[in-house]
């Protein structure tokens, strides 16, 4: 997976505004690192698409803001805009 997957992703899902996934292997490692100890599998990758007219979508190439965080040891996050976005 890399950049031009999460950019197919929204191409495809055009009504969708932010999506979870798991981080490719060492993506955002160094900021991942600044989060403490954690177990690896519970890194998780929210990608948002940046509103047309905000001014933070300028810099970003694709217009595609990837934040890092960590689940909860037990938590389900659903994939799902109305859970993803507030």
């Amino acid at each position: 997976m890399d950049a031009d997957d999460d950019k197919q992703w929204f191409d495809q899902f055009t009504r969708r505004q932010a999506r979870i996934r798991n981080p490719r292997r060492g993506e955002r490692a160094e900021e991942f690192a600044t989060l403490g100890p954690h177990n690896v599998d519970r890194r998780r990758i929210l990608v948002w698409r940046v509103p047309v007219g905000n001014p933070m979508r300028g810099m970003l190439p694709d217009g595609l803001m990837r934040v890092p965080f960590l689940a909860f040891a037990d938590e389900t996050i659903a994939n799902e805009d109305h859970v993803l976005m507030p």
